[in-house]
């Protein structure tokens, strides 16, 4: 019998439908070493209205021997959208995607609990053991795991049944296993009758990524994810390597793997010619957490790659980059490879705050870099530059050097983003600082935040577990109000906005993004009746909107049965 695996990406993101590019490693890598395993990938959010229904409809007729849950992000980052409060008195807007992921891992458990559940992803790995006491569960791999997860698929396809058990025995010898300490102690118990408790403990090992020696393949795209980026002109994602050096105040990114492990350049680029060719997508995003670190060769590399090969001049690419390093060579080999939208996160223009944020580099490299770049750019270049407000220790002296500096560069054809406050994610150093003002801190309503230590951080709310309860530092005023005030100074700035998602966003979705979604699922898998009530109605909701009078005209070029009208 045939091992079959259900791979769920428990992202409830809908503004913009992204592809579960993590989970088709793991697949591409598992059928690579030819290991003899069915795997299915499932995304439930865009899949059905109703997506726990769907993961039920899913485990009934696929009946996995173990379901793994990619957990992409633990909320969208999005602080504020506008200044205005809303009624429920928020004083932010971030989404908070944790509830609707435990729903989910609620009807996998209760699916069949002798079927073990397994947690992955960036946002999981970002606090694994929060994530493990917050869905109760008992087993998870951090960072990039495809080594491991393949170890423990061949584990299971040698010893067989019960699943469970043997994966409470070989998970804990695994690199970026994290697990329960009483499911694998007791590995014979049916882990439906397992006690878990909340002071339960746990063990993590640390990752162990090998991506030089991995085997040629490329991950595929499932024809959803494709339509969608015709549809919406979605960039491919692509990686050329893992790991970030940096340990920036914020960020969750060097938790995932602080180490850099690099892809082998052929591969790379086999990727990008097996997008174009094959399924004539030519939009790409460098998957990479800075395209530019630890050192630039690689990039230049990558970038020479693609002139060489023939296929630079057949798409457009984009990346998140550091301001340093950045050189004149790195810039032009930008430029020849069609590098379009270069995004450098400067997060502030005043050397105190990019102190504080633990960056590399000041002021004076910030200057150079944009200089350089500007007078380089032969125009096909678009640059970005993305600004957090409200790190501790900013004043209102920081905040107007730093708007002084942003008009300056929108006044050079510069786009530029911004955030009024940062989110507090755990683990990060930002977490981990003890000199947090309490008037500082904001998160929902109701919920009464203390400043003491933990093993993630010092804000703990008390009616939450670990920070996974949105918590939002911005200093030195409230969010909103910080909102207010930047609104105010960027008037008459098309090119300056708030960080969101784009036009619609995640806080107060309109309902017919979700028809659209679900529409273009059943449109991409040829189920054209439910694709063509679904597009209807959320034409109805939004005439306006682009991409589903793109989807209907699409499905009006298909030979089938129109509905009728009822």
């Amino acid at each position: 019998m045939t091992l079959r695996v259900l791979l769920t990406f428990a992202d409830p993101h809908q503004v913009l439908a992204i592809s579960p590019y993590g989970l088709e490693i793991l697949r591409g890598h598992l059928k690579a070493h030819g290991v003899p395993v069915d795997v299915q990938i499932c995304n439930p959010f865009i899949e059905d209205l109703d997506p726990e229904k769907r993961l039920r409809q899913v485990l009934d007729e696929y009946r996995p021997h173990l379901v793994g849950f990619s957990l992409r992000n633990i909320d969208n980052s999005v602080v504020v959208v506008s200044a205005t409060t809303p009624p429920d008195g928020s004083p932010c807007d971030v989404v908070n995607y944790m509830p609707a992921v435990r729903q989910l891992v609620r009807v996998a458990r209760d699916w069949n609990a002798d079927v073990p559940l397994v947690l992955g992803g960036a946002g999981f790995t970002s606090c694994p053991e929060a994530c493990l006491r917050y869905f109760d569960l008992d087993f998870g791999l951090i960072g990039p795991a495809e080594d491991a997860f393949r170890l423990l698929i061949e584990a299971l396809i040698s010893t067989g049944a019960p699943y469970y058990q043997r994966v409470a025995e070989v998970l804990p010898t695994l690199p970026g296993a994290v697990y329960r300490e009483n499911a694998t102690g007791t590995p014979s118990t049916r882990p439906g009758r397992l006690l878990r408790m909340r002071q339960d403990t746990f063990h993590l090992h640390a990752a162990q990524p090998r991506l030089a020696e991995e085997p040629a393949y490329t991950a595929e795209i499932a024809p959803e994810y494709r339509l969608f980026a015709k549809l919406m002109s979605l960039p491919i994602a692509i990686r050329t390597k893992t790991g970030c050096p940096m340990r920036c105040a914020y960020c969750t990114d060097p938790i995932n793997m602080h180490r850099t492990s690099y892809r082998p350049l052929e591969h790379v680029i086999a990727d990008f010619a097996y997008y174009i060719e094959t399924y004539d997508l030519h939009k790409f995003h460098i998957a990479d957490a800075e395209v530019n670190l630890p050192k630039e060769d690689h990039l230049i590399s990558v970038c020479n790659a693609l002139v060489s090969s023939g296929l630079a001049a057949r798409q457009r690419w984009q990346g998140y980059f550091n301001i340093r390093p950045c050189s004149n060579n790195l810039i032009d080999a930008l430029l020849r490879s069609h590098c379009a939208r270069p995004a450098f996160s400067v997060d502030s223009f005043d050397d105190r705050i990019l102190k504080a944020h633990q960056k590399n580099y000041t002021m004076a490299h910030v200057t150079d870099v944009l200089g350089r770049l500007l007078a380089r750019n032969d125009g096909s270049m678009k640059p970005s530059l993305s600004i957090l407000f409200g790190e501790p220790g900013e004043t209102l002296e920081t905040i107007r050097n730093t708007v002084s500096w942003m008009k300056h560069y929108a006044d050079l054809g510069v786009r530029l983003d911004y955030s009024c406050g940062l989110r507090v994610y755990p683990n990060t150093p930002l977490a981990l600082r003890p000199e947090f003002e309490t008037r500082h801190l904001f998160t929902r309503p109701g919920v009464r935040l203390d400043i003491r230590p933990t093993r993630e951080g010092f804000v703990m709310p008390p009616d939450s577990l670990s920070l996974l309860e949105t918590v939002v530092y911005c200093s030195p005023m409230p969010p909103r109000e910080l909102a207010a005030y930047l609104a105010h100074e960027f008037a008459g700035y098309p090119n300056i906005d708030v960080l969101k998602e784009g036009v619609i966003t995640e806080d107060g979705l309109p309902t017919h993004i979700r028809h659209f979604n679900v529409g273009v699922y059943h449109l991409a898998h040829g189920n054209y009746e439910k694709a063509h009530t679904l597009l209807k109605t959320s034409y109805r909701l939004n005439s306006e909107y682009k991409p589903v009078l793109k989807a209907l005209d699409l499905l009006a070029q298909v030979d089938y049965i129109m509905p009728q009208a009822a």
